[in-house]
């Protein structure tokens, strides 16, 4: 399967909600979606095929990090490496903005992310304690750029 991968804008609302409503118990409204899109540190990467959009990820760009808010692929392409494609493509834009990390949390009961984030090499820097609405805490992780 041929993917590229691309800079989104608001006219993606729905398909990155559809995609949240494929993959999360608690996904992002429309509305939140919008106002994440709208904060002016925001980076939005989209894996297309074709025209259309399989997977998302959010991040800000914070001076000398990246903070990754949340990477999503719509559940019939999971496992195909697309998560791994648009990590890959914002680590190269981290570098080419001269990051020297990338910051995430992400829930312990997440396994399949973490194993992800662990074969990207990143490593737990620590937890927080029932963050999640399950009551699950918060895995910590870094990577150095």
């Amino acid at each position: 399967m041929s993917l590229k991968v691309r800079l989104l804008d608001q006219s993606f609302l729905r398909d990155i909600h559809a995609i949240e409503a494929s993959r999360f118990t608690h996904p992002w409204s429309e509305q939140q979606i919008a106002e994440e899109m709208r904060h002016p540190r925001i980076i939005a990467l989209g894996a297309f095929h074709g025209e259309s959009l399989l997977g998302y990820l959010f991040a800000y760009l914070l001076s000398e990090e990246l903070q990754l808010n949340n990477v999503a692929v719509h559940k019939e392409f999971s496992r195909m490496g697309i998560a791994t494609l648009l990590l890959e493509y914002l680590e190269q834009l981290g570098k080419g903005e001269g990051c020297r990390e990338i910051l995430l949390e992400v829930n312990e009961k997440n396994s399949g992310a973490i194993a992800l984030y662990e074969k990207r090499g990143f490593k737990v820097t620590g937890r927080r304690r029932k963050y999640y609405r399950d009551g699950g805490d918060a895995v910590l992780m870094q990577k150095k750029l």
